[in-house]
């Protein structure tokens, strides 16, 4: 279901969504960068975060998960639950 949801969001609601000159120039960034558009160097060092880890992490990977919780209140209504499932649940 992922790949499934990675190509909508490529294909369908990035172009509907998003400026295309906006898309091109943002998708070239890491996420170390766009952790420094919010925070500076200092901060991040008085805050002891390394930012090793966010270069890993790019653009896409932040609009996925933006149109994931997005999605996510559709997602979650697939399965309502009554008063009487809880007691089935065991730990």
């Amino acid at each position: 279901m992922l790949f499934h949801l990675r190509e909508l969001v490529r294909l369908r609601m990035i172009p509907n969504d998003w400026p295309k000159d906006f898309i091109e120039k943002a998708e070239k960034l890491n996420g170390k960068d766009l952790l420094l558009l919010v925070q500076n160097k200092v901060q991040l060092q008085e805050n002891r975060i390394r930012t090793d880890g966010f270069k890993a992490w790019n653009f896409k990977d932040l609009l996925l998960d933006l149109y994931k919780f997005q999605s996510a209140d559709e997602l979650a209504k697939k399965k309502t639950f009554r008063k009487s499932d809880y007691g089935n649940i065991r730990p």
